[in-house]
């Protein structure tokens, strides 16, 4: 899914904020009860991992 994903984003410029190796999502407060979803601390990193991400981005352009 992950290539899939990286693919579709390259064909179409968008960026992505790739968790999958971030060190938090081995804590399991970074999920919800149902070990699927974010919990609140799980959306905190995702939005300052999104946000670390566009400023690289935009540091770039």
């Amino acid at each position: 899914m992950n290539e899939r994903v990286s693919a579709v984003s390259a064909r179409h410029g968008a960026l992505v904020v790739d968790m999958w190796s971030h060190p938090a999502c081995a804590d399991i407060s970074t999920y919800s009860s149902d070990m699927i979803h974010a919990s609140m601390r799980g959306h905190t990193l995702l939005a300052a991992e999104t946000i670390r991400r566009l400023g690289r981005q935009l540091a770039s352009a």
